[in-house]
C-alpha cells in the first residue's frame, strides 16, 4: 500500500500530466521526445496537473465530465507556459 502511494501514484500522475500536455505541444510542431523532456525538466508541475485531474475524476458523474476537460485545458495552458519559459 505504501509503495503504491509513494511510488506508483506520482508516476501515474506524471504520465497523466504529460498525456495532457503532449497534444498541445504536438499541434505546435514539437516532437514527443522534446515534450517528454519538458516534463522531465519540470516534474512537479507536470505531476500536479495530472494529479489534480485524477482527483477530479474521483467525483462521481460531475468529475467524469469536468476531469478530462480540466486535463485538456490545464495541460494546454501549462504546455504553452513551459514553452515560453524554455523555448528550446
Amino acid at each position: 500500500l505504501l509503495l503504491s502511494l509513494f511510488v506508483f501514484l506520482p508516476i501515474q500522475w506524471w504520465i497523466g500530466g504529460i498525456q495532457s500536455m503532449d497534444p498541445c505541444l504536438g499541434r505546435n510542431g514539437e516532437r514527443v521526445r522534446r515534450s517528454l523532456g519538458r516534463g522531465f525538466r519540470r516534474p512537479i508541475v507536470t505531476t500536479l496537473v495530472g494529479g489534480v485531474g485524477s482527483l477530479i475524476l474521483l467525483i462521481p458523474v460531475i468529475g467524469w465530465i469536468v476531469g478530462p476537460t480540466y486535463l485538456v485545458v490545464a495541460g494546454g495552458i501549462v504546455a504553452m507556459r513551459m514553452r515560453e519559459l524554455d523555448p528550446r
